[in-house]
């Protein structure tokens, strides 16, 4: 995909699509596609617009930097694309301006965004700047999270999807991880639409836990939950099950 971006980059004219600039940012070289990632910051998708800039100030463009930082104080429809695209794309580290958007009504979800798309080694970061945070922030971070994994389940739910990006807590604040899943699936939880979820999630990523988990949810009273524990038994194998 790459070459053929190098070899047809009239394809998307001036207006190139979101997701362009940092595709270049993260398999090309910047002396080779500076040009098309600069060209890129007059597309009229203002992701598209701010993520080339970011990817400009990665590359060590001070101008292109001075731009997107002045827009996170913009008009709020600019400054939210200017906030994602500061830290999931540049890699902004001012943590402060991070909680100060996961409170803002008009930036939390642009927050969250940030938390699912940014580069790993940002979001290595993030987990070891909130090991040292006071308890109160880390539990606000939290919460936050949370409430996101459960607004991603979807309302035609489907026992077995994948439907919530547990893997954002598991990273960023591994003992709410634990925390949340004694409250789904531990022996005194109350089964609900996140506990399905989180089981089927636990079967893929973590499938030792998922397994054992699931074992203890074949009986479960719940329908959705004890579906999930046989499907979750059934992609292991009928060895599982015993």
């Amino acid at each position: 995909l790459l070459d053929w971006l190098r070899r047809h980059g009239e394809v998307f004219g001036l207006d190139p699509p979101r997701g362009q600039a940092r595709f270049l940012a993260r398999h090309g070289e910047a002396g080779r596609d500076r040009a098309a990632v600069f060209a890129a910051q007059g597309a009229t998708d203002l992701d598209a617009g701010f993520e080339a800039k970011a990817v400009l100030a990665r590359w060590g463009d001070a101008g292109a930097r001075r731009e997107l930082e002045a827009a996170l104080d913009y008009a709020p429809v600019f400054a939210a694309a200017a906030h994602e695209a500061w830290f999931a794309v540049y890699g902004g580290s001012d943590w402060d301006r991070l909680s100060a958007g996961r409170d803002d009504p008009a930036l939390a979800d642009r927050t969250w965004s940030i938390l699912c798309t940014a580069e790993p080694d940002w979001l290595a970061e993030l987990t070891r700047t909130l090991e040292r945070v006071p308890v109160p922030e880390r539990e606000a971070w939290a919460r936050f999270i949370v409430d996101r994994l459960r607004r991603q389940l979807p309302a035609a739910f489907v026992v077995g999807a994948i439907s919530a990006d547990h893997g954002v807590l598991a990273r960023l604040l591994p003992a709410a991880f634990s925390t949340l899943v004694q409250e789904c699936l531990g022996p005194a939880a109350t089964p609900d639409r996140l506990s399905v979820d989180l089981l089927a999630w636990l079967g893929e990523h973590r499938p030792m836990q998922g397994l054992a988990l699931a074992r203890a949810h074949l009986d479960s009273p719940h329908w959705g939950l004890r579906q999930a524990a046989e499907m979750t038994l059934s992609k292991a194998g009928a060895g599982a099950i015993g």
